[in-house]
Formats: C-alpha cells, sequence, structure tokens
C-alpha cells in the first residue's frame, strides 16, 4: 500500500472508530471493502483482535496479523488448516450449538444485520479456550462472512454486566424465600418505589390511601429487612421488576 493510501486508510479508520478493542464496526468495514478503499489485509492491519474472512461453507480464506498472533499460526498454518480452523479452534460443543444459526444466518442474505455469537474459543498462548464475543457480518464484497473474535474478559462494558448478572443471581438465590413472602400488592410497591415513587404517588397511581401505602411499605420492609434505598433497588432488580 502507498503512504499516501495508507495515510487515508488510518485516518478515515481512525476517524469512524471502527477498531476500538471494545468495539469494531463490521458494516464499515464492508463498505470500505465494496468501495475498492482498502484491500481486506490493509483492513486486517489495523484492527486488534482476531479479524477473518471466511468464504462460503465456513472455510477461513484469511487471518489478520492480530488474530495469527493471538491464536499461534503462521501463515502457513493457515494454509494447512482452512476448511478445519473452526473444528480446531472452537469448543465442540459452541460449534454445534452456533454452526446451525450461522448457516441460517448466511442463507438469509441480509447484508445490514451483523449477527452475535457467544462461543468458546482456543487460545494456545494461555492453553485455555475463552468465552469470547464473535460478532459475523455477511460480505457485499465477496461470497462470504467476516468475523472478529473478542474474548469477554477484554470488553470491560461486557464484563462488568456479566459481573452484575452474577450478582444479582447470587442476591436472588440468597432472598428467594424472604421475597416471595411478599403479596402481590407489596411486590407492585417495591417495584414503584425502585422507580423513585414516593407514597403520595404511589396511593394516586393505585388507588389507594397514603396510609395504606405506607402500611404496605413497612410491611415490605420487615418481610425484606429493607434499610435504604439501595436494598429496594437490589431487590427490584435481581427479581426483574425494575
Amino acid at each position: 500500500m502507498s503512504e499516501s493510501r495508507a495515510s487515508t486508510c488510518y485516518t478515515v479508520f481512525r476517524h469512524q472508530e471502527i477498531f476500538t478493542l471494545s468495539h469494531v464496526n463490521l458494516i464499515i468495514v464492508d463498505n470500505w471493502l465494496v468501495e475498492g478503499k482498502a484491500a481486506i489485509d490493509e483492513v486486517g492491519e489495523e484492527i486488534p483482535t482476531v479479524f477473518s474472512r471466511d468464504c462460503a461453507g465456513y472455510t477461513l480464506d484469511y487471518l489478520n496479523p492480530k488474530g495469527q498472533e493471538r491464536l499461534k499460526l503462521s501463515t502457513a498454518q493457515l494454509n494447512e488448516l482452512r476448511k478445519n480452523f473452526f473444528d480446531i479452534y472452537i469448543h465442540p460443543k459452541s460449534l454445534r450449538e452456533s454452526l446451525p444459526r450461522i448457516r441460517e444466518f448466511y442463507l438469509r442474505k441480509d447484508y445490514v444485520l451483523v449477527h452475535s455469537e457467544l462461543e468458546k474459543v482456543w487460545y494456545p498462548g494461555e492453553q485455555e479456550y475463552k468465552l469470547c464475543l464473535v460478532n459475523i457480518k455477511l460480505s457485499r464484497a465477496f461470497d462470504g462472512l467476516l468475523t472478529t473474535i473478542q474474548p469477554i474478559e477484554e470488553l470491560d462494558y461486557m464484563a462488568g454486566r456479566i459481573r452484575r448478572l452474577g450478582e444479582e443471581n447470587e442476591f436472588m438465590v440468597k432472598h428467594y424465600d424472604q421475597f416471595h413472602k411478599l403479596t402481590n400488592r407489596e411486590r407492585e410497591i417495591l417495584r414503584l418505589l425502585a422507580k423513585g415513587m414516593n407514597n403520595p404517588q404511589i396511593a394516586e397511581m393505585l388507588a389507594i390511601s397514603r396510609k395504606t401505602v405506607e402500611q404496605h411499605r413497612k410491611n415490605v420492609n420487615k418481610k425484606l429487612g429493607i434499610g435504604s434505598f439501595a436494598d429496594v433497588f437490589r431487590y427490584a432488580q435481581a427479581f426483574d421488576l425494575a
């Protein structure tokens, strides 16, 4: 690639923010390929995570330098693998579950959507399968798929969400018996409290007196051991009331 073209690609890629570690915009990548503004290897050089081009039949056709580095594969090894790449690097259970969905996505010929899967991918350097977010885009530039593979642990927003879900699940299990002592009306009061509503607002919404709301709140607080709004919100989140 010429120096001027490299500069142009770098500037536009940076401007479009298509290759940050937490987000690679495959739609923009595909547009660049279709318009001939960049070749697949030029795009691949700039993407900081595993990026591949997979021909029809789910056969690996290209793997970018970062992908070769992370998956410990030389160009010669890639040429030998081709069709066997996914059988070797994707956990059998993940591949068995996701491949039918990916094939269905390919056959739909939808060039707008990006399909996502959670798959366990083998990372030789760490000698372990890592849970990864796999994003797939049907390319208009060739008959096949553009794919990125990003370990969940490297996606801060995703890792944080998973941790929160784990904490909510742990809280739900621990407080399951307490929560199910609430009546339907008390659960409704809890839900509205989590939304930030006060006694007068709740009374108006439910068409009951403020005194009745106050009594329900006392019952909820006693049954759940609630001492602050944070407790209210945790219960609402864990039991899907918020």
